[in-house]
């Protein structure tokens, strides 16, 4: 096929959704000077695919146009990859379409001139940090990065195999958990079993097989038709359909529960579409006459939404015949929320401030990036800081819902201790817990909450702050955050309340510092070598040097010249991985005090 006539009928193809919502899209002159601009760009340029680049921006354009993006999500999509591929610039951008769509392109753009010394990984990583702080002023940022990276994952296979695991990897643990926690399941559950394909290649592959024979099984047929009988009799209006679950969700259960796919009863679910709440607990009703209930496997996410605002009535039945099944009860609205999460309100707004307005909205319940915010603040090292996100994301994990005194729903990680419910309602709470009472009984602090628990939180002011062992059991990223950051920020206070005297000689003017370095354990084993290799570097004066394997601490005794230098030791030893505490052990003058050394 032709180049251009390719491309015009996707460019077409995106038109023709726009007008789906918005009728005077086909005439919209800056959407097609945005696809020239694009074009004219990324003249030249091909896809490991052999394709023209420019059908990566207007696939992403099409997918946004398939969610009902308003026109300057569109137009910065079409844009998103000149800032960086090309010799186009911000400012280009803000002056043909305003800054609007140059704030939108430049979120997304990823970091790539930065100085010769900072590595390929780390400004992967200083990127993602980028495009948080940017979906921070604008969700509209992130989504279009989502749109990306699916039509990236689509693409996939013309990549090498270790790019490949690569990308998928990432997906996994950070792109499709954030479209999860937006709500947005059109994008999450395709990112998901796109990643699960190149990472899990023959689980793929089995249970897509095992899947393509169950589908012949005609046993729900019955099941429907009483369904559709009854409910009709009682004259509700409603719509019912049969769904499969995807694919990696089907895989994360199997290995959640430890079953084979023949032992999954809950591989599709009967949804039901009705009109009202009221009509969803009616129906509700309904079912457990017809069908008997299972036990502990009803859920009402109406009275208790999700995160992401997904609200369902889930319910799992037996039939006469002993087959068990789930049915899922939602209203129309509860059916796109499911679909579009923040997206789903979202209208086509004539005005710049119309779509600014919904983006700050919608902004306003995707709480977990609040949180995420709060942890760049306190993290500085990169790596450290994609690790914590990526343990608050992990797509294995299940959740629990517990309550406070007070009836507030607390969502947490499944295995998650009173430690971690404290740090949930507010880092203060956490660093002044001195107890613990659920449902009514005294519990330790690593108590593993289980769902349904109404925990009470004691606390106080001269609590004397988190306790160290905690970090051994806290389950949530927060909480360990939390506690770190309490630790690092009680030990720079330390040293700033240290009297600083000048040396007694000239010439051995400066400090003697003894700082106890705790080893955190990652699989059962502690990393000795990377901060060995620390200390070691050549920029650190080192006196004495001792590891107690036992304990796991490491003491190093060091000549600092002042605070100041003190204080970015401190920082570039937290910075590092394994590591679960620095403690300043003693702080003398002059190098005659050999007795600091001493255990």
């Amino acid at each position: 096929m032709d180049e251009d006539i390719m491309l015009e009928e996707l460019y077409s193809r995106m038109i023709n959704n726009l007008q789906a919502y918005h009728p005077a899209a086909k005439n919209s002159k800056s959407i097609r000077r945005a696809f020239e601009t694009a074009r004219a760009a990324h003249a030249g340029q091909v896809r490991k695919s052999g394709e023209p680049f420019v059908i990566h921006p207007l696939e992403v354009a099409i997918i946004l146009s398939e969610l009902r993006l308003d026109k300057e999500t569109i137009i910065a999509a079409l844009l998103h990859d000149v800032v960086e591929d090309t010799l186009l610039t911000t400012e280009d951008i803000k002056k043909e379409f305003g800054e609007e769509v140059m704030f939108l392109v430049d979120g997304v753009t990823k970091l790539t001139r930065m100085s010769d010394s900072v590595s390929k990984a780390e400004m992967k990583l200083e990127s993602f940090r980028k495009l948080i702080m940017a979906a921070a002023a604008d969700i509209r940022v992130i989504i279009i990065k989502l749109a990306d990276r699916l039509h990236n994952m689509r693409t996939l296979q013309f990549q090498k195999p270790e790019k490949q695991l690569e990308v998928a990897a990432e997906t996994m643990d950070l792109y499709s958990p954030i479209a999860q926690r937006l709500g947005i399941s059109v994008l999450s559950t395709e990112m998901e079993d796109l990643a699960f394909s190149y990472l899990f290649p023959e689980e793929f592959k089995q249970i897509s097989y095992k899947l393509s024979i169950m589908d012949k099984d005609q046993g729900m047929n019955q099941i429907i038709s009483e369904i559709n009988r009854e409910l009709g009799n009682a004259g509700f209006h409603f719509k019912l359909r049969n769904e499969r679950k995807h694919l990696f969700s089907i895989y994360r259960k199997m290995v959640n529960r430890q079953k084979t796919l023949e032992e999954m009863y809950d591989i599709s679910a009967l949804k039901i579409i009705t009109n009202s709440n009221r009509d969803c607990y009616l129906i509700l009703g309904i079912l457990h006459y017809l069908f008997n209930p299972v036990p502990n496997r009803f859920k009402d996410y109406i009275a208790i939404p999700k995160e992401n605002m997904y609200q369902s009535l889930h319910t799992t039945l037996v039939s006469k015949g002993g087959r068990r099944f789930e049915v899922q009860i939602k209203t129309k609205e509860m059916d796109s929320i499911a679909k579009f999460g923040v997206l789903a309100y979202w209208k086509y707004g004539e005005s710049a401030i119309d779509a600014k307005e919904i983006s700050k909205g919608q902004m306003e319940k995707a709480l977990w990036l609040k949180q995420i915010l709060e942890w760049q603040q306190d993290i500085t090292n990169n790596a450290e800081f994609i690790d914590l996100v990526k343990g608050d994301f992990d797509l294995f994990s299940e959740t629990i819902s517990c309550f406070t005194p007070k009836g507030e729903v607390k969502r947490l990680q499944k295995g998650s201790t009173a430690v971690d419910f404290a740090y949930a309602i507010h880092s203060d709470i956490g660093d002044r817990m001195t107890g613990v009472f659920v449902n009514s009984a005294k519990k330790e602090p690593d108590y593993i909450l289980q769902s349904g628990d109404c925990v009470e939180i004691l606390t106080a002011k001269d609590s004397g702050g988190p306790q160290k062992e905690w970090l051994s059991f806290v389950k949530t990223s927060n909480a360990k955050n939390k506690i770190k950051k309490h630790f690092r920020d009680s030990l720079l206070q330390e040293i700033g309340n240290y009297e600083w005297k000048e040396g007694q000689e000239a010439s051995q003017s400066g400090y003697l510092v003894r700082l106890n370095v705790y080893m955190q354990k990652i699989n059962g084993f502690r990393k000795f070598q990377p901060i060995s290799q620390y200390f070691f570097s050549g920029n650190i004066d080192i006196q004495e040097f001792y590891y107690r394997e036992k304990e796991g601490v490491l003491t190093a005794l060091l000549q600092v010249d002042d605070k100041k230098e003190l204080q970015q030791m401190i920082g570039e030893l937290d910075a590092l991985q394994y590591i679960e505490k620095v403690e300043l052990a003693d702080t003398k003058m002059g190098y005659d005090n050999k007795e600091l050394y001493s255990s």
